[in-house]
């Protein structure tokens, strides 16, 4: 989803927010689904009160760690910030980025106005990611489209190596 600044007059001005794609979200909803038609085949289908009971406990709590983990996911999805004079990436706040203190990362225009789009990250886990060579700051891109981020940084007059 990416809103431009406020109504159709939008200038660089504003800032162009961009969130990630909730595409693990439809996963968990889709297992939840499953889980849902198992409990009820499961309670139908049981002979006797006991494995009634159990296919409600098993079946019951995979269906809601499901729905809580596909809210979870919908609900801390990582934001990008693209101004005219800088791009910052505020990441979803888990556990790891808390004991960390990583909370938002930023490119600014005092850097230098070309970007890079690069791969980071350890061999073999690599992730795409944004960059201004010679800034040492990579905001990681691996769940926003590549395009759309492009395409609201050339908006907002920033500039991309070749």
């Amino acid at each position: 989803m990416v809103m431009i600044g406020q109504g159709p007059q939008a200038s660089a001005a504003h800032p162009i927010t961009l969130r990630t794609s909730p595409v693990g979200t439809w996963l968990f909803v889709v297992m939840a689904a499953l889980f849902a038609f198992a409990l009820v085949r499961g309670y139908l289908g049981a002979a006797t009160s006991a494995g009634r009971v159990g296919v409600v406990i098993f079946m019951g709590a995979f269906f809601v760690l499901c729905i809580l983990a596909a809210t979870v996911l919908l609900i801390r999805r990582s934001t990008l910030e693209i101004s005219a004079d800088a791009i910052t990436y505020y990441g979803n706040p888990t556990a790891r980025s808390k004991a960390l203190g990583v909370r938002q990362l930023v490119l600014d225009r005092s850097s230098g106005d070309e970007l890079s789009m690069v791969l980071s990250g350890p061999q073999g886990r690599q992730r795409p990611g944004l960059t201004i060579p010679g800034s040492g700051t990579t905001l990681p891109l691996n769940l926003f489209s590549a395009d759309r981020v492009k395409r609201a940084c050339l908006a907002r007059g920033w500039h991309f190596s070749a």
